[in-house]
């Protein structure tokens, strides 16, 4: 795609307390920041507050050039995710706190007009119900990618029915290994149920593995000491769907998702920001990947 990629990001806005340590959060926010910062034109679709904290949030994204819609009600409170990590950077403890936001999207009608207007449309664990009237909205000229995230722990008909939807499905080991146990798919080439179909399945310091309808491809990840784990999986993914529609091959875009997950795993927060972008940038470049 040559020229710059729109994208639309739905999902929760999250406020991350780490170590206890607030940090903005959310998988579709920090996919909507990490597109930005890579150079794409980006919106989030999600749900507000009228709080101070989550004012500061919009604001902040307002800043960075993320433009914000809500849905048509507001929270009294954004969710909070509480994660206790580890000197390893492994998570250790977790607490989700929705605070409403499932409700709210559960109930919530989707602004045809609104998504239609986007090559790029990702699903980044979204509540399943929204993610499937998104899912049913999305035309054949546009992109669907799909990152269920935790939803993949339930209801399994409401995971198909985006599953078999989306160009992209994007899954860790965890979450796969959830499905191969439920007999949901017994392989990652059991993901794929249409030609134009794309399933990823990172796995932390394993290789990732992707699988199309023609081709598994297997790239390992970058070795570093990571500090928070937090958000890798988010910026993979956004990474690998910025390379993948500016042309680069499967194996290019993965290597691209793997490097700038081992920028954010050194970092407290899930979130890149211009001194995280400009490092990510240099080092690609020097790598030849971009």
């Amino acid at each position: 795609m040559s020229k710059q990629l729109e994208t639309l990001s739905v999902g929760s806005l999250v406020i991350d307390v780490i170590n206890g340590q607030e940090k903005v959060g959310g998988a579709s926010a920090n996919a909507a920041v990490d597109l930005k910062m890579l150079g794409a034109q980006s919106t989030l679709l999600t749900a507000l507050s009228n709080e101070p904290v989550a004012v500061d949030y919009q604001n902040y994204l307002n800043t960075l050039g993320v433009a914000v819609y809500g849905l048509s009600d507001k929270l009294a409170q954004l969710p909070r995710c509480v994660i206790e990590m580890g000197s390893d950077g492994k998570e250790i403890g977790y607490d989700w706190q929705a605070n409403g936001v499932e409700d709210l999207f559960q109930v919530s009608e989707v602004d045809a007009q609104l998504v239609t207007k986007f090559p790029l449309v990702y699903l980044a664990i979204c509540e399943h119900i929204f993610a499937g009237k998104i899912a049913k909205t999305v035309n054949l000229d546009q992109i669907l990618a799909y990152n269920p995230g935790s939803r993949v722990f339930e209801a399994h008909d409401l995971f198909k029915e985006v599953q078999q939807r989306a160009n992209y499905i994007f899954l860790n080991e965890a979450e796969y290994g959830h499905l191969v146990a439920e007999g949901f798919v017994q392989e990652p080439s059991d993901l794929i149920i249409k030609h134009d179909q794309v399933a990823i399945i990172t796995a932390g310091k394993r290789e990732t593995t992707l699988v199309s309808a023609t081709e598994t491809v297997r790239v390992h990840p970058e070795h570093v000491t990571a500090i928070d784990e937090t958000g890798a999986g988010d910026s993979f993914a956004s990474a690998f769907l910025w390379a993948r529609m500016k042309g680069y091959p499967f194996e290019s875009c993965i290597r691209i998702g793997n490097l700038l997950a081992s920028f954010v795993v050194q970092q407290v927060g899930c979130q890149v920001d211009a001194g995280t972008t400009a490092k990510f940038m240099n080092e690609a470049n020097k790598r030849g990947l971009l």
